[in-house]
């Protein structure tokens, strides 16, 4: 979802919804579908779309594998309607502003609500694509062979061939670290606005373009104009990229980020940036919502129900003592607990029953 409009795919289908803004046909040839059987004025002569639309063209509905919007363009695969089921892969198609080559088709200039099957260098379509990303005026593409390929504005180098300034009007490949060949077995990517991250089949996350926040994660401010391998991550499986910062899970399911922090975006308990991945949830600890007593009983048995939230930093000699009244305000460190259920990536309040072992100690909770 980007600024102006929004693009989804219903999962049973495989049609694509979109609704918004339209000043640069970022909607794409439309039908209106949620328009209560009147005649509606196609969406492509109008300024935005209050109501979803189907994505289609001239020769029909299409069906998509994946899709992502940018900030005046839309992306996505498009896949067999035959295939629509059983599809892993497809081609590469963009629609809407093409100030900065969005489209990829060698060209600029003129918005588009056509959709135009995007091009590499060579004049070749993008036909086994497997994942699209983009952000503000630029797209990313990964194909089946575990290959990046970017188009688009390349003010902050999210090319990551090299170079930086000017626009990429097809697409290229992404080079490998220190430009030496191609990146290679990638098989996830996610776009800012400023940075670029994809994550290797091995677990490895790379990183290419703006670094005013740290959020390439090499310890520096240097911007980097070709992929940067972060060292401290070697078992990544998804991967989020905001705006001057990244988050990464893990095989193990532990959260990481990296990267610009002024509204607590990392999620460690703190507003300072990190130029490093660091734990997800890291010096947290929650605040008791509703007054509540633990008690020493028998094993197993429930022993108060209260409201948590995370909040700020707490040491870790900090622990829940038993047979002591907690009033609202009061604070339990997460290092308290064996097993933590609470909601990291909302900060919501949750309904919390601490339950304890034979010897009396907390043993865990959850909703």
């Amino acid at each position: 979802m980007s600024e102006s409009h929004t693009i989804i795919i219903d999962a049973l289908t495989k049609r694509a919804y979109t609704w918004g803004k339209n000043d640069h046909n970022q909607l794409g040839y439309q039908q209106s579908i949620l328009n209560n059987g009147k005649p509606m004025t196609s969406p492509s002569t109008e300024n935005y779309a209050k109501e979803a639309h189907l994505v289609t063209r001239d020769k029909g509905d299409l069906n998509f594998l994946e899709v992502a919007s940018g900030k005046n363009h839309s992306v996505g695969i498009v896949i067999p309607a035959s295939e629509a089921e059983t599809a892993t892969q497809g081609t590469v198609y963009a629609w809407g502003d093409n100030t900065y080559g969005q489209l990829g088709q060698n060209t600029s200039g003129s918005s588009s609500a056509v959709l135009q099957a995007v091009k590499k260098s060579n004049g070749e379509s993008i036909t086994n694509a497997v994942a699209v990303a983009a952000a503000d005026n630029y797209s990313l593409a990964l194909t089946a062979d575990g290959i990046v390929y970017a188009w688009g504005d390349n003010t902050y180098g999210v090319m990551g061939n090299g170079t930086k300034g000017g626009i990429q009007k097809s697409a290229v490949a992404v080079a490998g670290v220190t430009g030496d060949g191609t990146l290679e077995g990638i098989y996830a990517i996610a776009a800012s606005p400023k940075t670029a991250v994809a994550i290797s089949k091995d677990g490895h996350v790379y990183s290419w373009g703006n670094n005013d926040n740290g959020q390439i994660g090499d310890a520096t401010h240097f911007e980097r104009l070709y992929p940067v391998m972060q060292s401290d991550i070697n078992n990544a499986k998804a991967v989020s990229a905001g705006d001057g910062y990244t988050v990464v899970q893990t095989t193990s399911g532990n959260m990481y980020a990296w990267g610009k922090n002024d509204s607590g975006q990392i999620g460690n308990s703190t507003f300072d940036e990190q130029l490093v991945p660091v734990a997800v949830g890291a010096n947290s600890k929650l605040t008791i919502r509703k007054a509540g007593i633990v008690t020493n009983t028998q094993a197993g048995s429930i022993v108060t129900s209260a409201e948590f939230a995370m909040f700020s930093m707490l040491e870790e000699s900090d622990i829940v003592e038993m047979n002591e009244v907690y009033s609202a305000g009061d604070d339990i460190s997460l290092q308290s607990f064996e097993s933590v259920d609470y909601d990291t990536e909302n900060y919501v309040p949750r309904t919390i029953t601490l339950t304890n072992d034979a010897s009396g100690n907390i043993q865990q909770f959850c909703s």
